[in-house]
């Protein structure tokens, strides 16, 4: 904001009431006029707080305007990492449970971090890079062995200036447990949980989270997230925007995205760690202004693979008519029928026909060894558009691709980056939760692309 003179002025005037110092102010003697004003400042009555921000000198300033406040419990000091003008000191560290999640989440957080590298389970490097988001691959596990898998990679969130656990918004999964391993594994002061997403019709009311279907009924999902953190050890409290945030984890209502700023408002405000919780909401939140959007026309060819067994992904497809092929396998005859689609029309979205009554972690065994065949068979598409977290991975891995580079999102819930490494290396990849999105979703993607 300026100099500590300026910034006495401000208070003075009575044009702020929250001072931060985002600097060392490096007290010296030819500092001292300047501190009286600032002294001044602290008696003006309304003054919230005066923060200071990494300053050896804090301890000094701290003593004489306490004295001044007359409540040292108006002072603090706040190291905040988030700078909407200079980004995030200590970089981003989030935490999914699958794949898809992971990345439009940290699709929220693209404007403020830049690009964020995406790993799955099983194939993270030696060393992260600065922004870094981390699929555990455990939302369709039992809660024990979820519970031991986050844990040790919770232990990659410490010391990020974001530390943030994704949870599903519809809380799939074993959610409640993993957050609790998270909170066990990083000795967070506070914990700020706000899993509603608005955008997708994801809400929370008195401590439990709400959907809403195609014609717009409301259901309980999830039950009452307190109680369930409570039942895993957890100090949970419904969170207030009232009161200064608590030690401990604060669950929030959530209807709207005003809601999901002042909730971030309030996470930031007080000292100390704080693990954020939540799904693209939350994370839209945390980013305030700085843009997100990466809506550059797709490249054609498009090649679509989906292995959600969601139906909203499914109505999706139909929506698609001819551009989806529901193909046996990922054999020789299946690969040809899709090339010469891609050949002819430039885009193509396939699924593997499965018997309906195929147990459901068979159909995702066959879908994913389907796919890596046809993969295999096909040439390197333009824009890779894939719904599902497992057929992602699966994708990649069978790619040898060393992660998905996220460059923003074309819309809340509809991330885009790019593979890095392997066959397909720098190609664009559209991916989406199977739940998510309206039932035109894909056809209009489709018909925003790059023509021939």
């Amino acid at each position: 904001m300026g100099g500590d003179a300026q910034i006495a002025e401000e208070v003075l005037a009575g044009r702020c009431r929250r001072v931060i110092f985002l600097e060392d102010p490096q007290v010296a003697r030819e500092h001292e006029a300047d501190i009286q004003l600032l002294e001044r400042a602290a008696r003006v009555e309304g003054v919230d707080c005066l923060c200071i921000q990494n300053a050896p000198t804090a301890d000094r300033w701290a003593c004489s305007l306490a004295a001044l406040l007359g409540s040292p419990s108006k002072l603090g000091h706040v190291a905040d990492p988030i700078d909407h003008e200079r980004g995030v000191t200590g970089g981003l560290r989030l935490l999914a449970d699958d794949l898809t999640g992971a990345l439009d989440t940290a699709a929220e957080l693209v404007g403020l971090t830049g690009p964020v590298h995406a790993f799955w389970h099983g194939a993270l490097p030696p060393e992260l890079p600065a922004n870094a988001a981390l699929d555990s691959g455990t939302r369709e596990l039992d809660a024990a062995t979820a519970v031991a898998a986050t844990a040790v990679l919770a232990t990659h969130l410490d010391g990020a200036g974001i530390a943030y656990k994704k949870v599903d918004s519809l809380l799939r999964g074993p959610t409640i447990a993993e957050v609790a391993a998270c909170l066990r594994a990083g000795g967070w002061e506070r914990g700020v949980f706000a899993p509603a997403f608005p955008f997708q019709g994801r809400v929370t009311r008195g401590g439990v989270q709400y959907a809403t279907d195609a014609q717009g009924r409301w259901s309980a999902t999830g039950g009452d997230i307190v109680g369930r953190l409570r039942n895993e050890g957890v100090e949970a409290r419904p969170g207030r925007l009232d009161a200064p945030l608590p030690p401990g984890l604060s669950v929030f209502d959530a209807e709207s995205d005003d809601d999901l700023r002042r909730i971030a408002a309030c996470g930031r405000a007080p000292p100390g760690r704080v693990l954020w919780i939540g799904a693209g909401g939350l994370a839209q939140a945390l980013a305030g202004d700085a843009p997100a959007e990466a809506r550059a026309p797709l490249a054609v060819p498009i090649l679509g693979l989906f292995g959600s067994d969601q139906a909203v992904t499914a109505g999706q497809l139909a929506a698609c008519g001819s551009d989806w092929l529901r193909l046996p396998d990922g054999g020789e005859h299946s690969a040809t029928l899709l090339n010469g689609r891609l050949e002819s029309n430039g885009r193509a979205l396939a699924s593997i026909d499965l018997p309906p009554d195929l147990p459901r972690e068979e159909a995702a065994r066959r879908i994913e060894t389907e796919f890596r065949s046809l993969a295999q068979r096909l040439p390197r598409p333009g824009t890779l558009l894939v719904a599902g977290g497992e057929t992602l991975r699966g994708q990649c891995l069978s790619l040898g691709a060393r992660s998905l580079e996220v460059q923003g999102r074309i819309m809340p819930g509809l991330p885009r980056s790019i593979l890095r490494g392997g066959r397909w290396d720098g190609v664009t990849v559209i991916s989406k939760s199977g739940a998510f999105g309206a039932p035109t979703l894909l056809r209009d993607l489709l018909r925003g692309a790059h023509t021939r």
